[in-house]
């Protein structure tokens, strides 16, 4: 579709359907961001839809352009609005999933400072463990020393 029938779309869409009928959210069930869901109707998931096609006619202008890197979406307004999670922004990408670059391997500074972190709590365990063990020690030949004289 051309930008021009997407804009056509979207003016539709948003015609048809009154926003006081409307409910879109997306709820998080579980402790991850993987455990989600939408819960909407049919009027919230044509709302959002058309801001989302809206989002879709500024993809190229917006890979084009050098600072600007994210499509905001407009929801300030959007009383048909709920949820847990609230989508603020698309940053597009021309690529897709079947081709999507490799990430880029972690700093060695990152993987440093979570071995570290590691290495510091396991020192630490080792090192009350000695403790207490000495501790122990020192008790029994303290006590051997005042039973023997």
């Amino acid at each position: 579709m051309t930008p021009e029938e997407l804009t056509t779309l979207v003016a539709q869409l948003e015609a048809d359907t009154p926003a006081s009928g409307a409910y879109f959210g997306i709820f998080q069930y579980g402790d991850e961001p993987d455990a989600s869901f939408i819960k909407a109707n049919k009027a919230g998931l044509k709302l959002f839809a058309a801001e989302i096609l809206r989002a879709a006619t500024q993809v190229e202008a917006t890979l084009a352009h050098e600072t600007e890197t994210i499509i905001p979406l407009d929801f300030e307004d959007a009383t048909w609005l709920d949820g847990d999670i609230l989508v603020h922004y698309i940053e597009p990408v021309n690529y897709s999933a079947a081709s999507q670059p490799e990430a880029k391997p972690r700093a060695l500074f990152d993987r440093f400072s979570d071995n570290l972190q590691g290495f510091v709590l396991l020192s630490f365990g080792v090192f009350l463990l000695i403790s207490l063990l000495v501790g122990i020690g020192n008790g029994i030949q303290t006590i051997a020393n005042w039973i023997s004289g």
